[in-house]
């Protein structure tokens, strides 16, 4: 009989057995590099794609929690990332020592990340500056840079011009009215266009009983009464964004330049126009009738290169349109308060009926979001494919107003007379404090910190500046 020992017998089982446990080690490890997660279960070994979730916050330093449980994880300089999450809803949440915490429900995807890059977490004790402005607050325009704020108060019968730089904190007077002789006394003021240089302001009032255009020079302190350059009545004025030297007026359908450099008038540009606005990108876009059949087209400012983006849209008496130009998507509003959005698909474009009874609304700084308000209730369509992919966000009924866009994903504006910033699908709403409810926030893109108007008391105002440390 051949006689085997022992040990020799376990090396032989041993070296086999480790062979296999390390393919099987090494399997498993490729299969979660590719974002597998491996489940044991009744009914086996089972493998499933994963997904990734990918947060940042400002200010950093936040404390990470999913489904309330601390991941042990901060958020930095750079994104936290936690993969191999399986497919479902994540309860999210992030906590800083001095900040109102924030929270989600968020679904992963498999093979997809879900970011939540865009956290923003408030002070609970903010530090909040304030300044005392003589007389009632009458209105307010926001440089197109948001760095700074036009305003107007009015005492008595007595209007006075200021600009408030956001980033100095410096509140400069350029003009009142109390200068004027009795005979050019304005009344009944109303602030229409801010050039984009911050130069010329645009505002019509009434002198001796009679409505009139006039043009506020900030550097010069000098007044021009628009009058003097022609006895046109216009319907629409806006500063060219490109020249701010140039107002494009439309007067009877016709539209004309006024050059303030030269007080001069052009020739007609273009007849049967009925409504015109600006893009970012600088060119015109206008509605345009011919025998009855109105179209919306595009042009350089020199009316060159038309372009026609919607062939027939319907008959309204006034027009009001809000231009994305990345996407070349126009949201033009009716005076029945009918919403309709021009886009492009697949290289056709198209006109669709999008809201009723809409008050207000705009586009997100990056285009991807449409804020509208009506029927009660707030609405944000975010599309990236109008015909394949959309998700509605529908804010309960509240006296939401005055409602803008504080960045792409967050949304600044008042509820009663409190101001407040939330997400852009209202989660996380928090309220900053009382404001003038007339009168329209704003922030400085500078620094993001918030500013808005309140009355104190009769003839005086307060401006408060909402530090947000980001």
């Amino acid at each position: 009989m051949i006689k085997v020992e022992r040990r020799k017998i376990y090396w032989f089982l041993i070296y086999p057995l480790a062979a296999v446990f390390f393919v099987l080690l090494s399997f498993f490890f490729i299969l979660s590099a590719k974002g597998y997660a491996i489940s044991f279960g009744l009914d086996g070994i089972t493998f499933q794609r994963t997904g990734m979730l990918i947060i940042s916050s400002k200010p950093t330093g936040s404390k990470i929690f999913l489904n309330a449980k601390d991941t042990g994880k901060t958020t930095g300089f750079f994104s936290v990332k936690l993969d191999h999450l399986w497919k479902k809803k994540y309860h999210l949440k992030l906590t800083k020592d001095g900040y109102f915490s924030w929270e989600k429900d968020v679904l992963i995807q498999p093979e997809m990340v879900t970011w939540a890059n865009y956290v923003l977490l408030f002070p609970k004790n903010p530090v909040v500056e304030s300044k005392s402005i003589q007389g009632n607050l009458a209105g307010s325009l926001t440089s197109q840079d948001s760095k700074a704020q036009f305003f107007l108060t009015q005492a008595g019968d007595t209007y006075t011009f200021s600009l408030f730089n956001d980033s100095t904190g410096e509140n400069k007077k350029i003009f009142d009215t109390a200068a004027l002789t009795p005979d050019k006394k304005i009344t009944g003021i109303l602030l229409l266009d801010w050039s984009k240089d911050k130069r010329l302001v645009l505002f019509k009032g009434q002198v001796g009983g009679q409505d009139k255009l006039f043009v506020l020079n900030t550097d010069s302190k000098s007044l021009l009464d628009l009058s003097a350059i022609t006895a046109d009545k216009f319907d629409q004025l806006a500063f060219d964004p490109a020249n701010s030297d140039l107002l494009y007026g439309l007067s009877g359908g016709s539209l004309v330049n006024i050059n303030l450099r030269t007080n001069t008038v052009s020739t007609i540009m273009e007849t049967q126009v009925l409504y015109f606005a600006f893009g970012d990108d600088g060119k015109i876009y206008y509605v345009k009738d011919n025998s009855g059949q109105r179209s919306f087209l595009q042009a350089n400012g020199d009316l060159s290169g038309k372009n026609i983006l919607a062939d027939s849209i319907p008959s309204s008496p006034s027009y009001a349109a809000k231009i994305e130009t990345q996407s070349q998507q126009v949201a033009l509003k009716t005076a029945d308060n009918t919403l309709y959005l021009i886009t492009s698909t697949e290289g056709k474009n198209m006109l669709i009926t999008f809201a009723k009874n809409v008050s207000d609304f705009s586009w997100s700084p990056d285009g991807s979001r449409l804020l509208y308000i009506g029927n009660g209730k707030v609405t944000v369509f975010e599309n990236n494919d109008i015909q394949k992919s959309s998700t509605e966000y529908i804010m309960p009924e509240g006296s939401y107003h005055n409602l803008m866009w504080y960045d792409s994903r967050h949304i600044l504006g008042e509820q009663g007379s409190h101001i407040v910033v939330m997400d852009f699908d209202e989660t996380n709403c928090v309220t900053l404090g009382n404001a003038d409810a007339n009168i329209r926030p704003f922030f400085s893109s500078d620094n993001g910190d918030i500013l808005f108007f309140s009355k104190i008391a009769n003839n005086q105002s307060e401006l408060s500046r909402y530090k947000v440390k980001f």
